[in-house]
């Protein structure tokens, strides 16, 4: 096997019971955030029922709940029993804190112990909260310092482990050195807000679960020099009264002792990495001592514990153990008893870790904007929502955004044209109401009926006697088309590129979302309209060949047809090669089901054809033929001739549209209007051609 210098990732990994790092504990798999430092051993045994541990978790919360939530100084803050969990979480969607049943069933832990737990998870939150966009930054700081000592890694050992596997490894120990600081804190942050575990009995609970969790031997040579330091430091600000000071390599030694700032580093750590008598400090300034300070240390002693272990692997590169370590080492897989949850998937669950800091510091923008500002916050995120769940591309929203702000005037006045075009189905007109007991006379009816007023009046009935009329209103149903369906042909051939490709795309966008205006205009007064009506509209793009780049789709969702109208948009190019307008043309009338021209003549259907084309097609006879036989159908066609156009190929174009209807039928036939090279006017030219098109139905 060919020989790899690559340092034993499994060597330089802590034991799980010397990880006190938050790391390890983010949930991964659930949209949870669990900062804790403190999980129950790997061999605790879940012996009792669940509900047994429930019960006894739900009590535990009855009599902390209140306290720890004003420890977070948010008494929002639910707690909830879970099974499946090891350690404790933070869910930051639902805010609540996510309780391990586990720690339950182990009467090794006390309730103080579980108590303490409790409040660590807190003091992590806490810290994130008070500036989420440091610990964003730092997550960023750290990769991009994994990357450089990833690099340098490659330049000094290219036989070794790959860019990507020593990033990844720099990555996890650069994340370890910040999370045990970062327990650090938050540890301290617990204590000086809960004094009881600052002295005295409070203090021997901390202590005596740290000890059951692997920090009880305070002999740390075996470990990994830079592992060694952050831990012992670790260690110590936890342990360091009771059980005594780390004992760790000289080198090491010679580092914590170092004076910085006339300091030690054990010094600077316990007077500078922890709250203000209890007064949270904020997490940049953390890490801004931390690189400066303690970082460069940390990584003198890593790139000592890597060279010395290729090293070491260079004297025993014949044995199979050893190559069967210098594999797990690239593979970043670890044999040595090491939990695979401590560093698998680390990058997915920082992604988690992002995700709710995001959420943080976008609440604390939220809350300076103007309302004007908030709104369009919010407009915005729900358009990347929308975008993200309908797989739309940046490019693609882009585009439709550039093409929506364009067509907005012609937009805005076919709006108040489908506003305008909208009646109601029922109508109610005047008629003369007779033989009414009031009203006007009605001579003819008193005449007839005069013995009978002659008795009435005896009688005294006189007004029981119908002999008036009256106006009043008779309810009218009004026949309405069901559908009118609008199929725009755009030309995609080449010489359609630059403007007659953008105004192309224009039109179209102006058709889609003019019909879909409609359509909300009908939903909105169908209540009062009764009207079954719905606009589709259709998009084939057309050159040498032919696509439909947009279906009708009738009965789609609102999201799938804007979905639809967005990635139509950026489909429209100058791709397609010659002006072959001929066989869609014959698809649309092929297409037109027996049913659908049943509706044409009843004029329940109403269906119209669009044809945008800056040249002429290349079977001029039987285009004009196909334009006929359509008409013929029913089918309302018009075609628009863009761009700088020579006389001969206008006079060609208008020759092909300018077929009649047949004499003595209501057909009518092929409209061919020229635009030229004001193409701008187009998307206004089509909609003004709609409007004329649908004035005379009554809808």
């Amino acid at each position: 096997m060919e020989q790899n210098n690559t340092p034993n990732i499994d060597t330089l990994q802590p034991e799980k019971t010397l990880d006190m790092s938050r790391d390890r504990n983010l949930g991964f798999g659930k949209k949870t955030l669990d900062t804790s430092a403190i999980a129950p051993e790997q061999g605790a045994q879940k012996t009792q029922p669940e509900q047994v541990r429930r019960a006894r978790a739900e009590g535990f919360l009855r009599r902390h709940g209140k306290m720890l939530s004003l420890f977070s100084k948010d008494s929002s803050l639910r707690f909830e029993p879970q099974e499946s969990i090891d350690t404790f979480a933070f869910d930051a969607k639902d805010f609540k804190v996510l309780v391990p049943l586990g720690w339950f069933n182990d009467e090794r832990y006390s309730e103080e112990e579980l108590e303490f737990a409790n409040y660590h998870e807190r003091a992590h939150f806490i810290d994130m909260r008070t500036n989420p966009e440091a610990y964003l930054e730092n997550f960023e700081q750290m990769e991009k310092d994994a990357a450089s000592l990833a690099v340098k890694y490659y330049k000094s050992h290219p036989g070794g482990m790959t860019k990507e596997a020593a990033k990844s490894f720099f990555y996890r120990e650069i994340h370890t050195l910040f999370n045990c600081l970062d327990d650090i804190y938050v540890n301290d942050l617990v204590t000086s807000r809960v004094p009881f575990f600052s002295s005295g009995d409070g203090k021997k609970d901390v202590v005596s679960l740290y000890k059951k969790l692997g920090f009880e031997d305070d002999d740390l040579t075996k470990k990994p020099l830079h592992r060694q330091m952050v831990f012992a430091l670790l260690r110590d600000a936890m342990l360091g009264d009771e059980l005594g000071q780390s004992k760790v390599d000289e080198r090491v030694e010679d580092v914590l002792s170092q004076k910085v700032m006339g300091k030690s580093m054990r010094q600077l750590v316990s007077k500078e990495l922890k709250t203000k008598n209890g007064i949270t400090v904020d997490p940049a300034e953390r890490y801004k001592l931390i690189r400066a300070f303690i970082q460069p240390s940390f990584l003198s002693l890593l790139e000592i514990d890597t060279q010395e272990q290729n090293d070491t692997q260079n004297n025993n590169n014949n044995s199979n153990e050893s190559h069967e370590g210098q594999d797990d080492a690239q593979n970043g897989d670890s044999s040595s008893g090491e939990p695979h949850e401590m560093f698998d998937g680390g990058d997915s669950r920082d992604e988690v870790i992002k995700d709710i800091l995001r959420s943080m510091k976008e609440a604390d923008d939220i809350k300076d904007m103007s309302p004007q500002e908030r709104a369009e916050h919010q407009e915005k995120k729900s358009q990347e929502r929308f975008d993200a769940e309908n797989g739309i591309s940046e490019q693609e929203r882009q585009e439709n955004e550039l093409v929506k702000n364009k067509i907005s005037k012609p937009r805005h006045e076919m709006r108040k044209f489908w506003q305008n075009l909208i009646g109601k189905s029922i109508e109610f007109r005047a008629v003369k109401i007779k033989n009414q007991r009031r009203g006007r006379l009605n001579v003819g009816s008193y005449i007839r009926k005069y013995p009978e007023i002659m008795e009435a009046e005896q009688n005294g009935n006189l007004r029981e006697i119908e002999i008036y009329d009256r106006l009043g209103h008779e309810r009218v149903v009004v026949d309405q088309p069901e559908a009118i369906d609008v199929t725009l042909l755009v030309d995609c051939s080449g010489s359609m590129s630059g403007s007659g490709e953008e105004v192309a795309r224009e039109t179209a966008a102006l058709l889609m979302y003019s019909l879909k205006d409609f359509n909300t205009e009908l939903d909105r007064t169908r209540s009062k309209t009764h009207s079954k009506l719905r606009a589709s509209s259709q998009i084939i793009a057309f050159g040498s060949s032919f696509t439909e780049i947009k279906g009708f789709n009738r009965a789609a969702s609102k999201a799938k047809s804007d979905t639809e109208i967005i990635k139509s948009i950026s489909k429209i190019d100058s791709s397609l090669g010659g002006t072959d307008d001929e066989a869609p043309l014959a698809q649309i009338k092929n297409g037109i089901s027996k049913e659908e021209k049943e509706k044409i003549r009843s004029k329940k259907l109403k269906k119209i054809v669009f044809e945008i084309t800056d040249g002429v097609s290349q079977t001029p006879e039987h285009t004009a033929q196909k334009l006929r036989e359509l008409s013929r159908e029913g089918v309302i066609v018009v075609g628009f001739q863009i761009g700088d156009i020579s006389p001969e190929r206008r006079d060609t174009f208008e020759q092909i549209w300018s077929s009649k209807g047949s004499e003595g039928t209501d057909e009518q036939g092929p409209i061919g209007i020229y635009i030229g090279k004001e193409i701008s006017v187009l998307p206004e030219r089509l909609m003004k051609t709609l409007s004329g098109l649908l004035s005379n139905i009554v809808i």
